[in-house]
């Protein structure tokens, strides 16, 4: 549920069988509530996975214990891949704000679309979406080219993997 506070059901579920490996995708917010109450509850693996826990309230929530943790990104506005360097420039310039990951996210979205649309020259919508499974082209993520199910082929090419380390975001890969 989306208004979920108390993990104390998924967390005992998790502990009875024993995982070595924790991956975990939710919003910020929960996945710091998530880690808080695992901590809590003394849950130990191997590896912990968090999609988001780069954000700072995820450490803010954890502290220390937040070494270790580790995630991957697509976009990190602190590394010069993925044309980051030219994106944060072109934020910069347009708007009175921080480029971030998630809008990194929504320019590539708006990239490949008005490319279709160019390449369709039309709205029709199977005309777009031909276009759309022809597409291959550089964005704010990287290359995006698309297998017939619908996934980007280089989409975990073009990721870094991320590790708290002294309570700090260390690029790994």
């Amino acid at each position: 549920p989306i208004d979920l506070q108390d993990f104390s059901n998924i967390l005992s579920g998790i502990q009875g069988a024993d995982p070595d490996i924790i991956c975990l995708s939710g919003f910020p917010a929960d996945e710091a509530r998530f880690a808080e109450q695992a901590q809590q509850a003394d849950l130990n693996v191997d590896i912990h996975y968090q999609n988001y826990s780069s954000q700072t309230v995820i450490a803010d929530t954890l502290g220390e214990q937040v070494d270790y943790m580790l995630n991957g990104a697509w976009w990190d506005r602190r590394y010069e891949y993925n044309r980051v360097d030219t994106y944060v420039e072109m934020w910069n310039e347009r708007r009175d704000a921080t480029a971030e990951m998630p809008l990194s996210y929504a320019t590539a979205a708006g990239m490949v679309y008005e490319d279709a649309m160019e390449r369709a020259g039309s709205t029709n919508a199977d005309d777009v979406n031909q276009a759309l499974a022809e597409t291959d082209m550089e964005t704010t993520l990287g290359r995006t080219q698309f297998h017939e199910t619908g996934w980007n082929l280089h989409q975990y090419k073009n990721e870094a993997v991320r590790q708290w380390q002294d309570q700090e975001m260390t690029l790994l890969y």
